[in-house]
């Protein structure tokens, strides 16, 4: 059982969440969010080139995952390489040729075998369509109907808000291809998002249990 806490900003959060046995952290790479991790110009280019996270002196790290939205491949390949992501989590409308030629970019000329996963929405995307190019999915809890009827041969995490009252709601999902759950946690708690805090003490009170499953 795996466990991703997303929106991660800054390099105190990821020690935290390394500490409480995060398998993965998500760093959001897109305007909108209110956990986007920003670029530092150095003047060297048009595009900035420098990562805002020192992340070097923190030992035993979850792997890195860079949630992108419509985002040009040329600034995600960036930051692949300023941040030493693993994964590549893709999370717009991005077509199955955008992520062929994203990958074979990448791998292995830049990035030795990355991952590249997809947040799927089942009611406008077919998973089927994806499956030769992507390594999981990420799919909202909400699609409970997707959850029974996926027969599909690629593992998925479900998204979402979890409290300890989800515990028994995870555990029962005997889906063969369910390896995980994504945290969404952001910056503005008034918006009914996980804060930092919540994540962890979440995590540190059902971890265990949680990896029993």
């Amino acid at each position: 059982m795996k466990i991703k806490v997303c929106g991660v900003k800054d390099a105190e959060s990821i020690l935290q969440a390394s500490k409480s046995g995060a398998d993965y952290i998500g760093l959001h790479f897109y305007e909108e969010s209110p956990a986007n991790v920003l670029m530092l110009p150095t003047y060297a280019g048009i595009i900035p080139d420098r990562g805002s996270l020192t992340l070097a002196d923190i030992k035993n790290q979850p792997k890195r995952v860079g949630v992108f939205k419509d985002e040009m491949p040329q600034n995600i390949i960036t930051r692949v390489v300023n941040f030493d992501l693993d994964i590549i989590q893709l999370n717009g409308h991005e077509s199955p040729i955008i992520i062929r030629n994203l990958r074979s970019t990448i791998n292995p000329d830049i990035k030795t075998n990355i991952e590249v996963w997809k947040a799927l929405d089942p009611t406008t995307e077919s998973y089927s369509e994806y499956e030769d190019c992507v390594d999981a999915f990420i799919i909202n809890r909400r699609n409970e109907k997707f959850i029974q009827e996926y027969t599909g041969k690629k593992p998925f995490l479900l998204s979402g808000t979890f409290s300890e009252n989800d515990i028994n709601f995870i555990r029962s999902i005997r889906h063969p291809q369910f390896i995980g759950i994504d945290i969404s946690y952001a910056l503005d708690e008034e918006k009914d998002n996980y804060s930092m805090s919540k994540a962890m003490l979440f995590m540190e009170k059902t971890y265990a249990l949680l990896k029993e499953n």
